[in-house]
């Protein structure tokens, strides 16, 4: 029963550390791209925002071939 608690309790201390790093990351880019677009450099928000967008696609490919695969 201990060895329960304390696997919970550290998957939910890893759940909340990955919560904060990712606000700290999502306010980082969301400060960049304001400052980047008051400075006029759009080379900086079209470079951030074709990475999401990679980043989004690769994560809707992943799902269309776990489930092609039968996985989910």
């Amino acid at each position: 029963m201990n060895d329960l608690i304390i696997s919970g309790t550290l998957g939910l201390i890893g759940l909340l550390f990955a919560v904060i790093i990712l606000l700290v990351v999502a306010w980082s880019a969301a400060v960049l791209i304001f400052t980047a677009i008051a400075a006029g450099e759009y080379g900086t928000v079209f470079a951030i925002l074709s990475a999401l967008l990679v980043a989004g696609s690769g994560y809707l490919a992943t799902g269309y071939w776990l489930r092609k695969k039968d996985y989910i």
